[in-house]
């Protein structure tokens, strides 16, 4: 498993208070670029992705970019049954497992089903803590395994969002 981190308290500092979204959404697309160029380095590469994003309170004003982010990587590892996989977990006080690698077992497939899905998660209470145990726990246990889709013979990755 290769671990791909954003820590987005720097993204914070990184950004001028007056244009703080578009400098937000520069930074994005910039790692973004970064993550598609990864892959782009051989066209023929198929992965399992697994998303393991911060929903806790600190999140919140940044929520709708975060998962813009996380849905805008997912067309570019060009996910399919017979392609790239995703699965999404996010945490707060508590792990929530959106779907896991088997939601590409489905018929019919419909890739702006779960792109609708990603979009939908709602916005973290404030009250929410950071308790990423339990994120990166559900992961290993309910998203890396056979039994939820992971296939052995690709390349197992978890992109961590965090704040």
């Amino acid at each position: 498993t290769v671990f791909w981190c954003i820590d987005r308290y720097r993204t914070r500092d990184l950004c001028a208070k007056k244009n703080e979204q578009t400098n937000k959404q520069k930074l994005w697309n910039s790692l973004l670029f970064i993550f598609a160029f990864f892959l782009s380095e051989d066209p023929n590469c198929i992965i399992d992705l697994a998303f393991v994003i911060d929903a806790s309170g600190s999140v919140s004003d940044d929520w709708e970019t975060l998962l813009t982010f996380v849905v805008d990587v997912a067309r570019a590892v060009n996910i399919g049954p017979e392609r790239s996989h995703i699965a999404l977990v996010y945490f707060g006080n508590q792990a929530v497992k959106l779907f896991d690698f088997t939601e590409f077992d489905q018929t019919p497939y419909i890739e702006r089903s779960i792109f609708s899905k990603i979009l939908s998660i709602g916005r973290p209470l404030s009250s929410e803590m950071t308790f990423i145990n339990r994120g990166l726990k559900l992961a290993n246990d309910e998203v890396f395994q056979t039994q939820f889709g992971m296939r052995p013979n690709v390349k197992q990755v978890l992109q961590f969002e965090l704040t």
